[in-house]
């Protein structure tokens, strides 16, 4: 716990609370019961003692000491959230406190709290008894609000520099200081906050504001999760709306609490409102408005849903039953590339589920011209996954769940490794047909204080296990990298399989030519077998040398962003490294799809492409060569290529090529 200058901060108290499970939620058997018998006294006092008791035996408390260190001791493995209070002070810690587990070192660093006088004025110049203030904090940019009132007329806030509004205590929505909905707001203020000097008093004027807000009305149609999105798109004046237009509108919210929606701070003019069914769906309804002055009302009903556009699919568990709680994507192959996701989930009134596409894939689907393959995967929490191949334009689609599968990985020599609290380990499908990995379908996951962590609701089949591990100077930020990843086979019921921690390496970079700050990234080069994901990055220091640590053994490219963009080739292990780096000068081609736009065009996996126009590339060339090309049908390139050592010309004008995904194949910077 350390102050602004750095030094030991003494007396500051830390509490553990141990966080939950989630694993909460109604039984089965709830459903259908009868009321149940009202609670005595004598029962309701108990469990308040007990819910009491509970709570303060997964609260652990613990001070700093004249150094500013604390420790908490004898915390049982979980997940924990950590707070810090001292009073006149903010205090923040320099990684996630939320989740925080045994092992893990926590930091934290305080900050004297300074009270800035602040006054607000409503619309009509009289003083405003309560109202909200949004501080969008610039330096760590997070979002506070705070409820004002003029007994108290301060507002608390550490030093810093923020951007901070006023809004009126009122609000459309009913939760006053969680929406930006307020009826009145008033113009922002920047503020910068300096220990030791005293602020500016800031004055807030409140105005009324112009905007759109009403109410949406769902048909009595059966259909359960219907998740309704409002759009709003300005309109000139006399101009019709545009549906289309109005779909793919910025301007939009999911419908609110209560199905009220709002948009406020609109320019004043007519405006188009609509409302679909779900994200990036057809508009189904639709008015005009006028916004003229103050918030104008326009409440929208949804119409009832059209079966016929829409995907139904019943999914049966193990025992014939309907199964609740499924989740869908579905995937296309096309002679222009593939595309997955874009599904709409809604639940009928029979129990089975009607899916709808986005627009843009659901012509590819419904109006399909042959050559396109579709799969639907469905996922649930218990039975795992199971993908079925649908017919273009089907509409009925059965699904049969088997029996799940349960996978417990233990990690070999977890404790006392040295890596305690740092490993994570995942569990990933592996597509039997093309051998791809639906990577991170189940997350990254905590080891438990043994090592062991276990996977339930997985459907039988090849799975990936790979093991993470998160960066000594990262920890609490963000995923860890790869280190190992094995395949397992499972079947119905328990599985067990044991991976073992790498040999991981460090070693130096040197680089006699760069700057302190210069950053230094390291990917894999992929083998016939390596299928890894990640990669790592170090920065010079003031004496010219990088530091990578934890590496595990294989063949790398070292990379360096320093002006243009450098790169080597090295194997891990090595000892300290000088960087002497290869100028990248050309493009590879890797051709993928002989029948796609380029090899139709005469293109050759491994074609070298070292100029464009007559002109050679001599330093690394654009990716966007293509570009020119996808804007105007008119517009040519001659590609200068190398060929096994001779040279020629491919001329390629933009009415040879489609989109992206025709072309068959993709460019990689590299070395001549």
């Amino acid at each position: 716990m350390t102050d602004g200058d750095g030094a030991g901060v003494e007396g500051v108290v830390l509490r553990a609370q141990r966080r939950g499970d989630g694993s909460g939620g109604a039984s089965p058997a709830d459903v259908g019961r009868e009321a149940p018998e009202l609670q005595s006294l004598e029962e309701t006092v108990r469990k308040a003692v007990n819910d009491y008791s509970r709570s303060r035996s997964n609260l652990f408390e613990t001070r700093t000491d004249a150094t500013g260190a604390y420790r908490f001791e004898g915390l049982p493995d979980g997940t924990w959230r950590i707070r810090a209070y001292k009073r006149d002070h903010v205090i923040s810690a320099q990684a996630d406190s939320s989740e925080v587990r045994p092992g893990t070192q926590l930091d934290f660093r305080t900050e004297p709290v300074i009270s800035v006088p602040v006054s607000v004025y409503t619309p009509s110049g009289k003083l405003a008894r309560t109202a909200i203030l949004d501080c969008d904090a610039h330096d760590d940019r997070s979002n506070d609000r705070y409820k004002w009132n003029a007994d108290e007329a301060v507002l608390r806030l550490g030093p810093g520099s923020y951007e901070i509004t006023a809004l009126s205590a009122d609000s459309i929505s009913g939760r006053v200081g969680y929406d930006d909905d307020a009826e009145q707001k008033s113009e922002s203020q920047r503020i910068v906050l300096e220990a030791g000097k005293t602020p500016k008093a800031l004055r807030f004027e409140l105005a009324g504001r112009l905007g759109i807000r009403g109410y949406v009305t769902l048909p009595n149609d059966g259909v359960e999760g219907v998740n309704p999105r409002v759009l709003v798109l300005p309109l000139a004046p006399g101009e019709a709306p545009d549906l289309e237009l109005l779909a793919e509108s910025d301007q939009s919210t999911w419908v609110r609490s209560g199905r009220e929606y709002s948009f406020l701070d609109l320019e004043a003019g007519q405006h188009a409102v609509g409302v679909s069914r779900s994200w990036r769906t057809p508009i189904e309804a639709h008015e005009v408005v006028e916004v003229a002055d103050g918030i104008v009302r326009c409440d929208l009903e949804l119409p009832p849903i059209d079966r016929s556009k829409f995907i139904h699919v019943s999914v049966l568990g193990p025992d014939g039953a309907p199964v609740i709680g499924v989740d869908f994507s579905m995937r296309a192959e096309t002679e222009h590339g593939s595309w997955s996701g874009g599904v709409q989930e809604m639940r009928d009134s029979d129990g089975s589920y009607l899916l709808g596409l986005r627009e843009e894939y659901r012509d590819k689907y419904f109006g399909d011209a042959g050559g396109n393959t579709f799969t639907l995967t469905a996922s649930h929490e218990t039975y795992g996954s199971k993908t079925e191949d649908l017919q273009p334009g089907q509409l009925e689609v059965t699904i049969l769940l088997a029996p799940p599968a349960e996978l417990e990985v233990t990690i070999a020599g977890y404790q006392g490794s040295g890596y305690e609290g740092r490993l994570e380990v995942s569990a990933d499908a592996i597509d039997d047909d093309e051998g791809s990995t639906h990577w991170f379908r189940g997350g990254r996951n905590r080891l438990s204080a043994s090592g062991v962590k276990k996977f339930e609701g997985l459907a039988p089949g090849r799975y990936a296990v790979s093991l993470w591990l998160e960066p000594e100077d990262e920890r609490g930020w963000g995923p860890g990298r790869q280190i190992d990843r094995v395949e397992v086979s499972i079947s119905a019921g328990q599985n067990f399989a044991t991976v073992a921690i790498p040999a991981l390496y460090s070693f130096e970079v040197i680089y006699l030519d760069g700057k302190e700050g210069t950053t230094f990234g390291l990917s894999r080069i992929a083998g016939d077998d390596d299928d890894f994901r990640g990669g790592y990055r170090a920065d010079l220091d003031a004496k010219g040398v990088a530091r990578f640590v934890d590496i595990p053994a294989g063949d790398y490219t070292l990379s360096s962003w320093s002006g243009r963009r450098r790169q080597m080739e090295i194997r891990v292990p090595c000892k300290t490294i000088e960087f002497v780096p290869v100028v990248l000068n050309a493009l590879l081609f890797e051709l993928e799809d002989e029948t796609g736009d380029l090899g139709r065009l005469g293109f050759r996996n491994g074609d070298l492409v070292i100029g464009i126009d007559g002109e050679e590339f001599d330093g690394e060339p654009s990716m966007s060569l293509f570009g020119p090309l996808y804007a105007a049908k008119s517009a040519k390139v001659s590609f200068l290529i190398e060929r096994g050592g001779d040279r020629l010309e491919i001329e390629v004008t933009g009415a040879d090529i489609g989109d992206w995904q025709s072309l068959g194949g993709r460019l990689k910077p590299t070395s001549r």
